[in-house]
């Protein structure tokens, strides 16, 4: 089996809400919430458009949370797409990673992918103008041989 690394950079372009409500335990509970990021990267199999659906617990009083996700990415080039699930936590600042199965062309490889949510576009130019998160990413391919 072949291994590539990659590197990659994602902007947050679009939020649709989802469902929130706060919890008798006091915590805002958000499930189906869907975003969809622009991840520009140098491996054409990961550049492209990233949507997730994210369920988090958030503790409004200290920001701490924890979040699952389910996502497709469609890269830009070629037919195919990663779906994948993904968890991490929240302290002011997204962490997760994830795991991913490859569709189309992409069938039979694996991805592996972390994602930090940084202050500042990684690359220095966000994907959209409107852009509401930054994320560095980073991954490993898993390629059958």
């Amino acid at each position: 089996m072949g291994l590539s690394h990659f590197t990659a950079s994602a902007t947050t372009c679009g939020v649709e809400p989802g469902e929130e409500l706060v919890g008798k335990d006091g915590l805002v509970h958000i499930q189906g919430r869907v975003f969809t990021d622009l991840v520009d990267s140098l491996e054409p199999r990961i550049s492209g458009t990233n949507r997730l659906t994210v369920s988090l617990d958030l503790n409004p009083e200290t920001g701490k949370g924890s979040l699952t996700a389910s996502f497709v990415l469609t890269p830009k080039l070629g037919k195919g797409s990663w779906t994948g699930a993904m968890s991490g936590s929240l302290n002011g600042m997204i962490t997760a990673e994830g795991l991913a199965r490859g569709t189309g062309d992409l069938e039979g490889m694996t991805a592996y992918l972390s994602f930090q949510q940084v202050a500042e576009h990684p690359a220095g130019q966000p994907a959209c103008d409107d852009a509401l998160a930054y994320y560095r990413m980073a991954g490993i391919l898993l390629e059958p041989t």
